[in-house]
């Protein structure tokens, strides 16, 4: 049997259209004031600078030092094992996904299946619905819906792979803040559309909903 290992934490997922890969990257390369308002706003529910970052490599390097000026540590996707610079803050801010592009995601799944089709630059995605898994409290889950929310390869074999790549990494992202062992219930904010396929505590459309 899997043993779960429970962390002392509160998540949520924000599901706005502002955090999907192409405006983040907007909101980025323009260091533009959307982003700073975002790492205030971390910065004012983390306690002051008890919030931490982690985000694409691509994503963190374009950022201004210090996350927009504030003291946040930025980690990237990728690079976080063993880590522990977030291991004293109180928030972490997940913002935006892993990149895993079409043919990584193919070669992945080719490694296991040999017929595997390969995609051309991605171009057969498709755009499809996302189930999301809200705790309602009592023990049980609720099944949350939203249309047109992610693009899908065609082949679910390269789908499942890519998404195991996802979920891996953004389990290392939570586990920075090694809320396993923290005293106080720390905060997970998942700034990104795409569905972890675990349960989260709260799914909300806009950041202003936590205030």
């Amino acid at each position: 049997h899997e043993f779960e290992v429970q962390e002392n934490a509160f998540e949520v997922q924000v599901l706005n259209p502002s955090f999907s890969d192409a405006t983040i990257r907007r909101m980025v390369e323009n260091q533009q004031v959307k982003l700073n308002d975002l790492m205030a706003f971390t910065r004012m529910i983390g306690k002051q600078d008890g919030a931490g970052v982690v985000t694409r490599k691509d994503f963190a390097e374009e950022m201004p030092r210090g996350a927009g000026g504030y003291d946040m540590p930025v980690m990237t996707f990728g690079a976080l094992r063993g880590q522990n610079r977030l291991e004293d803050r109180s928030v972490l801010l997940s913002l935006g996904r892993l990149l895993v592009p079409a043919e990584a995601a193919e070669g992945d799944a080719a490694a296991i299946y040999p017929d595997i089709q390969l995609v051309d630059g991605g171009k057969d995605y498709f755009r499809t619905s996302a189930k999301y898994l809200v705790r309602t409290g009592d023990g049980k889950l609720r099944e949350v819906v939203r249309d047109g929310v992610e693009m899908r390869h065609p082949d679910a074999r390269v789908e499942f792979e890519k998404n195991q790549r996802l979920l891996g990494e953004y389990k290392q992202a939570k586990g920075r803040l090694r809320a396993v062992r923290a005293d106080q219930k720390k905060l997970v904010l998942n700034l990104c559309n795409v569905s972890t396929g675990e349960p989260v505590d709260m799914l909300v459309d806009n950041l202003t909903d936590l205030i």
